[in-house]
């Protein structure tokens, strides 16, 4: 199936295929190209139109070869096991050689087309690590040097395609480390801390992802207390601007200490900020007013005494942090609709217990 100029290989139900299916997958890898040109027409300012050729990338395809299957009884595998003897070209040096072709155009091109190709390169090396992890580094630390080389650029920004560098980087960062490549930390620790929010966008928590991966690593200790803890850092301050879709309170960045001190912090502020009130048999409307937005969001009560129904309480910052780090299991049960007193009690015991943590 063709897709975007790529062959689209349809997932198969899970069950041992024969392997006239995966040698078909073989030809077909041995056969296609990952880019292919087209033309494309250009009209300058104040000049005459011309076509050209550039090189363009689809998305949504490749291999079902790396693909993970548990058969019944037994450990897991790859769909593609069956081609693991084949030589004169492998596997490995057929995806890594089409992945090092994605890298080298990427290398030669710039703005959209230049994201577009380290997405696709992206995908492919995330391939050959499930694969053969090692053998993805080169192309891995390729496309990332180029991902980091486009970034302070802010023509690479003219498409919304731009900001997917934000997920590309810490992706690639994370390839590298599987495969053995013990400098991949340091080069995105140099990195992130270059990466705003405007330019990162709703990506915050993906961005940060090597870091609560690899939080005992000396160089992400370092590199996460400045991030969330030097006034100097635009992520030392709760609530990020334009992480709308994905929460840090529910991430994972709660394993890095530094990031423990920054909640430690904010379970200190006591400015108001929304509003709860319970409905029986619904559980909790809340109104909380983030910079410029607001909206009502309902959440189940867990087990525990329900207060009469009507009541509204005003909740602070500090209040909405503990309600959040509760739900998701970091610090104990929280009750907003306790007293000011209580509260406050809950939130110094549970500020202490987080910092202490893990």
């Amino acid at each position: 199936m063709k897709f975007g100029g790529f062959f689209l290989l349809v997932m198969l139900p899970l069950a041992c295929r024969p392997s006239s299916q995966e040698e078909q997958w073989y030809q077909i890898l041995k056969k296609e190209k990952i880019g292919q040109e087209q033309p494309v027409l250009v009209t300058p300012a104040g000049g005459q139109a011309r076509t050209e050729r550039i090189l363009v990338f689809g998305r949504g395809r490749w291999m079902a070869i790396a693909r993970q299957i548990v058969q019944p009884g037994e450990n897991q595998m790859l769909r593609g096991e069956a081609l693991r003897a084949k030589r004169n070209p492998s596997v490995t040096e057929l995806l890594v050689g089409q992945a090092n072709f994605v890298a080298e155009q990427a290398n030669h091109l710039d703005q959209f087309q230049g994201v577009d190709a380290i997405n696709a390169g992206t995908e492919l090396a995330g391939i050959i690590n499930k694969w053969e992890a090692p053998t993805a580094v080169v192309p891995a630390r390729s496309l990332m040097r180029r991902a980091i080389a486009l970034w302070p650029d802010w023509t690479t920004f003219i498409m919304s395609s731009g900001h997917d560098l934000a997920r590309d980087i810490p992706q690639l960062t994370e390839i590298r480390i599987e495969g053995g490549d013990t400098n991949a930390l340091e080069e995105y620790a140099a990195w992130i801390k270059s990466a705003g929010e405007e330019k990162v966008d709703e990506y915050a928590v993906e961005a940060f992802e090597p870091l609560w991966r690899n939080p005992t690593n000396s160089v992400v200790a370092t590199v996460s207390e400045w991030l969330f803890n030097d006034p100097a850092s635009p992520w030392s301050k709760l609530p990020w601007q334009r992480s709308t879709f994905h929460d840090p309170l529910d991430s994972d960045l709660v394993k890095l200490a530094a990031f423990r001190k920054l909640l430690a912090r904010e379970m200190e502020n006591q400015v108001v900020v929304g509003s709860m009130q319970w409905q029986s048999g619904i559980g909790i409307n809340i109104r909380y007013h983030l910079p410029r937005s607001s909206g009502g969001y309902h959440f189940d009560w867990p087990d525990a005494a329900s207060p009469t129904n009507g009541t509204k309480v005003d909740i602070r910052r500090c209040d909405w942090i503990a309600w959040k780090l509760a739900k998701s299991k970091q610090i104990p049960f929280f009750n907003p609709f306790e007293t000011i007193e209580k509260r406050d009690k809950a939130i110094k015991n549970d500020e202490t217990e987080l910092i202490k943590s893990k």
